[in-house]
């Protein structure tokens, strides 16, 4: 915090905490819905019965919303598209913020490295003659500005690098759910039919 009087790179760190706090929170939620899916899932190869029932009894889950609105419509009910895309918008959409964030933490890095070579540039503009005697205090300026905008470049790519990688993770296993969802409604609901 001391090499950067900009405090950029504490920004940078605070929206790359708080935003893997958000990424983990997010994880935990997909997680619980993913396991309801994995319940129903079991309980329509399993026990068919016991299927239903599940579906009688009103769940705060996006599995229970999903396959409600299924035997709403009926079991005959072949067009799920609609469906699907509600609980794609579920899945994903909240994640929209997250990647804008990851965009600004690079642009924040990007913005100190600007700043720190506009330090140096004008504190070079300001001399007006070089002698031996001021060769430390043109390096301790340089070195300033130089040590902003390496610092500021460095840990808003290392965070855009690090959220990235976890958002894309959370991208994945948002598709995981749909594709579960997907899977569950199309072949073991039709079997569930078909008997």
């Amino acid at each position: 915090l001391s090499a950067d009087p900009t405090y950029l790179t504490a920004l940078i760190v605070v929206l790359f905490s708080g935003a893997t706090a958000w990424v983990g929170f997010r994880a935990k939620k997909l997680a619980d819905e993913y396991e309801q899916f994995t319940r129903f899932e079991a309980l329509l190869i399993n026990r068919p019965s016991a299927a239903k029932d599940w579906l009688n009894v009103k769940q705060p889950s996006w599995a229970y919303e999903y396959f409600a609105s299924i035997q709403s419509k009926g079991l005959a009910w072949r067009d799920h598209s609609r469906l699907i895309d509600l609980l794609a918008e579920k899945t994903s959409a909240p994640h929209e913020m997250p990647w804008w964030i990851n965009g600004v933490l690079l642009k924040l890095g990007l913005l100190g490295k600007v700043i720190g070579f506009s330090i140096m540039a004008l504190q070079l503009g300001e001399m007006s003659s070089f002698d031996s005697g001021q060769t430390s205090a043109v390096l301790k300026t340089l070195t300033g500005g130089l040590g902003i905008a390496l610092l500021t470049t460095m840990t808003g790519l290392t965070a855009n690098i690090l959220l990235g990688i976890q958002l894309m993770r959370l991208d994945r296993f948002a598709d995981c759910l749909i594709a579960k969802a997907i899977k569950i409604s199309e072949v073991d609901l039709q079997k569930v039919m078909d008997c």
